[in-house]
């Protein structure tokens, strides 16, 4: 799928007109705020906003990249000489401004600006999460009479609702993950080991165009056995594989678990997974614009119960997902946030199977929030059945 971009070598970017409207909805949230300014540094926030992926944003967090949104006022964004070229390409983002690494400091740039716009004395908001505390130190040494804040949830709330180019994005990554497990799982033989399985998911993804992978968690059960193998590396008759992969394509992440068995499965583990996927559906159809996510979790936990599962194997069943593997909101007892059109949102509920050797059945897809019901993004493989590795 072709879509417009900055660089021409990308088939992960968004469109110059989405970046406009995201720095509409910045400038809108600014006027509502109690902010003069607000600086993102985080990756996914760098992406969200500027357009630009730097693949070693994350891994050399002294090398800073910093937006400035003011109230009313252009963005301005700082970069490091060593990427400038990258940079100037992708930005979505016109003023920028280059320091040298090693020889002058992010941070100094980053004051001139907020000098530049008279801010010094004002509230900004800043994303105290990543940014170092050195460098932070640096910060209020040179500006002593600026009230900074944190802006995280700040930010976290504005990436929450996506467009029409962001979902048609992360449903293309999200059945990318999806054909990259399955592509692990056909090339997968009994006596395999669960790592060469992993090596297949990962090689798949990257085939696909991820830049790196988040993780590619990997573990298997085996219904048949009262007691697990904890040394046995080699996949069995009758064991269930989890696959768990996210990609990073470019700054956008994917999030998926499927499921496989190993030869023909057992009477009782296709029963169990029925009743599993059953209950998913119903709580597919509760997310709907108004319920809230502390309401899903319950509504999911007792249901679980009720079908004789134990309890919910983890402290969340979903989170929402962007430039961040982890976005905000989380489907968790801890969040009231209510769901609304437009956020799309991952669905892993954990299911506890003490009659079936102790095994865990799950899968995760992605979800988009609409006007009535809920619509599965991640559509390529059908989850009804269990793929078997024969």
């Amino acid at each position: 799928m072709k879509r417009e971009g900055i660089s021409p070598n990308s088939g992960f970017t968004l469109s110059p007109e989405h970046y406009r409207q995201v720095h509409q909805k910045m400038q809108d949230a600014l006027e509502k705020s109690d902010f003069d300014a607000v600086i993102a540094i985080s990756p996914e926030n760098i992406v969200y906003l500027s357009g630009i992926f730097v693949p070693t944003h994350r891994s050399i967090p002294d090398r800073l990249y910093i937006a400035l949104f003011s109230k009313g006022g252009a963005p301005s964004l700082i970069a490091c000489n060593v990427v400038e070229r990258e940079v100037k390409l992708q930005s979505q983002i016109d003023d920028i401004r280059i320091y040298v690494e090693f020889q002058q400091s992010p941070i100094a740039s980053l004051v001139d600006l907020i000098k530049e716009g008279k801010l010094q004395k004002g509230k900004i908001g800043i994303e105290l999460e990543f940014l170092m505390a050195t460098y932070y130190q640096e910060l209020l040494e040179l500006l002593p009479k600026t009230e900074f804040v944190d802006c995280s949830t700040f930010l976290e709330k504005i990436r929450m609702i996506k467009d029409e180019e962001e979902i048609r994005l992360l449903k293309e990554l999200a059945i990318l993950t999806e054909k990259s497990i399955e592509k692990a799982y056909e090339l997968a033989r009994p006596n395999d080991t669960i790592k060469s399985i992993k090596s297949n998911a990962i090689s798949a993804i990257g085939t696909f165009g991820a830049d790196h992978i988040n993780f590619c968690l990997y573990s298997f059960d085996s219904p048949a056995k009262e007691r697990q193998s904890e040394r046995r590396q080699n996949i069995e008759a009758g064991d269930l594989i989890r696959i768990d992969l996210s990609g990073n394509f470019e700054g956008h992440m994917s999030d998926l678990i499927r499921l496989a068995v190993v030869g023909k499965p057992q009477e009782k583990l296709l029963k169990a997974y029925e009743t599993y996927m059953g209950l998913r559906r119903e709580v597919v159809d509760m997310m709907r614009p108004g319920k809230r996510m502390c309401d899903i979790y319950n509504f999911c936990q007792q249901r679980f119960r009720e079908e004789g599962f134990g309890p919910l194997g983890s402290s969340h069943i979903g989170h929402s997902i962007g430039t961040r593997h982890h976005e905000y909101p989380m489907i968790s007892p801890a969040h009231e946030e209510p769901l609304v059109p437009n956020m799309v949102m991952t669905l892993e509920p954990v299911a506890f199977t003490p009659d079936l050797g102790k095994c865990f059945i799950y899968i995760e897809d992605a979800i988009l929030i609409t006007g009535e019901k809920a619509e599965v993004l991640s559509t390529h493989a059908n989850t009804d059945e269990l793929y078997i590795i024969e």
